[in-house]
């Protein structure tokens, strides 16, 4: 009896942990967990301390390793992670408000040059590359493209920096009285992609060519 009591008095007189308002605040928030094609590679967002970045990590250990390096708590949203078919790379869109797609770009650190929403590709070992402005990317089949939305048309663009060719996106799909609000799905032989367009009192499925019109 005597042996508990002591252990009892040992426990409630011992010091209780303490932490601080910034050690709660900063603690590190993953998010956005998405999985490579063919499983093997998972990719998510992390937050530390108001810098956002992409981490991955590859089986059988799933240790994670940093895809991005950015260092600063500037308010700028990252989010629509999207593995390559290839699992070798991570296409994102960083900037605008990823939550209500459209509106628009918050400019959360007040930048006197603004700020932009914009499509990014990230592999390990390489600095990441901007594509194109734009959201909601839906990467093709074969992985040599990326569908995605800008102003509420449909734009295409090549995922892989060409040598000597332009890389400079086009205009898919321009709808004078409509827009496209919802994500964009390729066909599986990538010929195609549908879309829900929006009209002012209707809406409806539409499925075009992937080939740019001219």
């Amino acid at each position: 009896m005597r042996r508990i009591l002591l252990a009892t008095l040992l426990v409630t007189s011992a010091p209780a942990a303490t932490f601080t308002l910034e050690q709660v605040l900063s603690a590190p928030f993953p998010s956005d967990l998405v999985a490579a094609p063919g499983g093997g590679k998972v990719a998510w967002l992390l937050n530390e301390r108001g810098a956002r970045n992409i981490w991955i990590a590859a089986a059988p250990g799933y240790q994670g390793v940093r895809l991005t390096a950015y260092k600063d708590d500037d308010g700028i949203d990252i989010g629509q992670l999207r593995w390559t078919p290839d699992a070798g790379a991570v296409i994102y869109v960083r900037g605008g408000d990823l939550e209500f797609l459209g509106r628009p770009d918050p400019n959360p650190a007040a930048d006197p040059g603004g700020t932009e929403q914009a499509i990014w590709i990230a592999a390990p070992g390489a600095v990441p590359r901007k594509i194109a402005e734009g959201h909601s990317p839906a990467i093709s089949p074969k992985g040599d493209r990326v569908a995605f939305l800008r102003g509420g048309q449909i734009w295409l663009a090549p995922v892989h920096a060409s040598s000597g060719g332009s890389d400079t996106p086009a205009l898919l799909y321009h709808a004078r009285s409509a827009v496209v609000s919802a994500e964009i799905e390729w066909s599986p032989d990538g010929s195609r992609l549908v879309f829900v367009s929006d009209r002012v009192n209707h809406s409806f499925i539409a499925v075009m060519t992937s080939r740019p019109s001219r």
